[in-house]
């Protein structure tokens, strides 16, 4: 990284540091801040849990429900595949960990 590029990452953390929350995490893109893809175990071909975290997909055979890992399925099997499943999964991940950045 040159000065160049050290002084655009500063500003834009500057920047992120003066706005409120919704503000902040769009900005987090120009940080180039990143949350890690989860990593899918497969435990057979109705269950799956994210590796190191506390998030299970089952199926019921009729479609995909996400919930905590250690506990019973409780919510509906409304996601149509695995694939969309994983990526709710993502979606609600990142937006945890992202909500929990603190600046300033």
């Amino acid at each position: 990284m040159n000065e160049d590029d050290l002084i655009r990452r500063v500003d834009a953390l500057a920047a992120v540091m003066r706005v409120g929350d919704e503000q902040r995490i769009a900005a987090i893109p120009a940080l180039k801040i990143k949350v890690k893809p989860l990593e899918w175990v497969k435990m057979d071909e109705t269950y799956y849990y994210a590796a190191g975290e506390d998030i299970k997909i089952t199926s019921n055979g009729q479609g995909w429900g996400l919930s905590p890992r250690d506990w019973p399925h409780l919510g509906g099997y409304d996601i149509p595949t695995l694939d969309a499943a994983k990526a709710a999964a993502q979606a609600d991940y990142e937006a945890r960990i992202l909500s929990a950045i603190q600046t300033g």
